[in-house]
């Protein structure tokens, strides 16, 4: 497991040609890769995705909102802009309180079937 929080110095901030803006973290997953999953999730207020694992993949989420995500046993609250990069048999569960929270997920590579929930 790995959090790199948006003002780490591994994230490099530029203005391309044009002047758009970016940020970019090269990630190194170890992995050659011909598919990857890429999900756009929402979780509505109130709500969680249950406490899982993948036994294949590594799982990379972007925050687009403030999450409390809890990743093999410890809680953290993390802001928009958050990059968390999850292995094989990483323990987590989303949370979203008061507000929906967003977030986007890549899965390398993409394996059908490959979630494990713990708490069932």
């Amino acid at each position: 497991m790995k959090i790199i929080l948006p003002t780490s110095n591994e994230i490099h901030r530029y203005t391309g040609p044009g002047g758009y803006q970016a940020a970019m973290s090269k990630i190194d997953i170890n992995k050659n890769v011909d598919v990857f999953g890429f999900y756009d999730i929402a979780i509505p207020p109130h709500s969680v995705s249950k406490e899982h694992y993948h036994n294949e993949f590594i799982e990379l989420f972007y925050f687009l909102t403030p999450m409390r995500i809890k990743i093999n046993d410890e809680e953290h609250n993390l802001p928009t802009g958050t990059v968390v990069v999850l292995h094989p048999g990483d323990r987590h569960e989303e949370y979203a309180n008061e507000t929906a929270v967003h977030y986007l997920a890549m899965k390398f590579p993409y394996v059908e079937n490959d979630k494990v929930i713990t708490n069932e």
